[in-house]
């Protein structure tokens, strides 16, 4: 469940990202200080969002979840 809660982490960043492009371009291009004022929040937003996708891969590593493909390839528990 937490691996999954991390990926959609990921990808509501991805969207945040796209909106904090393009909003604050249009807002300056149409002149409107409010979609301008978008960018901040959405950068907080993002930040907040790949931080806890990287609390959660953090997470399945220190608890060895190796249904988590990229940690059960790299852990240091896993033998080769």
């Amino acid at each position: 469940m937490l691996p999954e809660l991390g990926q959609v982490a990921l990808v509501l960043a991805l969207l945040v990202a796209a909106l904090q492009a393009l909003l604050p371009l249009l807002g300056a291009w149409r002149g409107e200080p409010a979609l301008m004022a978008v960018a901040r929040p959405a950068a907080y937003l993002q930040l907040l969002l790949v931080g806890l996708a990287f609390v959660l891969l953090t997470h399945a590593f220190v608890t060895a979840d190796f249904s988590v493909r990229y940690v059960a390839e790299n852990s240091i528990r896993c033998c080769r």
